[in-house]
């Protein structure tokens, strides 16, 4: 990540190589504050109030360096504490072993994440405005690929998603359906109905592979969630 923290940060800093050391530890360190401060005492267990400038500068520095949706978080850590060491709990060491919570806890996530009836039953609460809705959630990745990429590459991804049209429509299809996974409402029946949506325009845009997957993809089936 350091090198490619140090073509970002040239032309604003002038620093020797230990000094891009330290701004990647700072950048690291204000991660981790964020997620302590913000996602957990605020968010997740309202132990503290924070000033909406504050809690939106945590929300985007999250979405800039961790791809983290807010309500997410909130509703696995809170299912956690719920469930403790039960083999309902989304992260025990019990369960799962301390070397998979350690080493592989992001698998853990974003399988939990994909659990709508946790983010219903435990993701009250959290921010559902309108960048949440339009750009932090449907975005998610979108801010992680800034952070890494220098201007020359960030250009290079311009010019070849606008050069090539196919490809710039499989990225955007791609996009689509992840925010449909994402979406913040989402009984079964919504995403039912935004899946078959997402296949049509998949098959309607004649690109073999999308049409391809989309046929794949409505041989599946949803589960229904338990009562």
């Amino acid at each position: 990540m350091l090198d490619r923290l140090i073509p970002m940060l040239n032309g604003l800093l002038s620093l020797p190589w230990w000094g891009y050391v330290l701004v990647a530890l700072a950048f690291a360190h204000l991660t981790i504050v964020s997620v302590t401060i913000f996602l957990h005492r605020h968010q997740a267990h309202r132990a503290l109030d924070l000033h909406p400038i504050v809690s939106h500068f945590f929300r985007f520095w999250l979405w800039l360096t961790t791809g983290m949706i807010t309500r997410d978080w909130v509703a696995i850590h809170r299912k956690h504490h719920a469930k403790v060491e039960t083999p309902e709990d989304p992260h025990s060491p019990q369960q799962v072993g301390v070397k998979k919570v350690l080493w592989d806890g992001i698998s853990l996530y974003r399988a939990e994440s994909k659990d709508l009836e946790t983010l219903e039953k435990y993701g009250h609460g959290t921010p559902q405005d309108w960048l949440e809705r339009k750009l932090y959630v449907p975005h998610t990745g979108k801010g992680i690929v800034l952070m890494l990429l220098d201007a020359a590459s960030r250009a290079r991804l311009n010019s070849a998603l606008e050069r090539f049209q196919r490809l710039h429509t499989v990225y955007t299809m791609k996009q689509k359906l992840q925010a449909i996974w994402h979406r913040s409402v989402a009984t079964h029946e919504h995403l039912l109905h935004a899946l078959q949506e997402w296949c049509r325009e998949a098959e309607a845009t004649g690109i073999q592979a999308l049409r391809e997957f989309a046929l794949k993809l409505r041989t599946y089936s949803l589960a229904q969630p338990t009562p």
